[in-house]
């Protein structure tokens, strides 16, 4: 028998290039998961990425926010929201953000957090890692 779950916790969050809801099933496949990026050039755009995120325990109508930090500035340079419905406490309820034109000023550790209304219910590491350039041009 299940627990009933008294607050909301935060089972997963996956960094990924593509997400797909698979329509009759409504399975989700995450595509090209990672964990970290290499850029050869700072400050940089990153085009684009995909933040899946699980979570249980919740009641009834939230907002679910998803931010991207910077850990050594502890700046917030992306801020996502939206509506998620718990039909129960035991649910289990996904969350898809997709984050374009990520702007990273330097290398180094990052996170992003996921809050349900005001209360921050979890956090996933990401590193940003500087390599050597592989631009041949004059």
């Amino acid at each position: 028998m299940d627990k009933i779950v008294d607050k909301a916790t935060l089972l997963s969050i996956n960094i990924c290039d593509h997400i797909i809801k698979e329509e009759n099933t409504h399975k989700t496949s995450l595509i090209g998961m990672f964990g970290n990026i290499n850029i050869a050039k700072f400050p940089c755009v990153y085009p684009c990425l995909y933040v899946y995120v699980a979570v249980t325990g919740g009641r009834g109508k939230q907002t679910g926010k998803l931010c991207f930090v910077n850990d050594e500035t502890n700046k917030t340079s992306v801020k996502l929201n939206g509506d998620i419905e718990f039909p129960d406490p035991i649910a289990i309820v996904e969350m898809n953000f997709r984050i374009t034109n990520l702007h990273l000023d330097n290398p180094g550790m990052y996170h992003f957090e996921f809050w349900l209304d005001d209360e921050l219910i979890g956090q996933r590491s990401f590193t940003v890692k500087k390599i050597a350039s592989t631009d041949t041009a004059p």
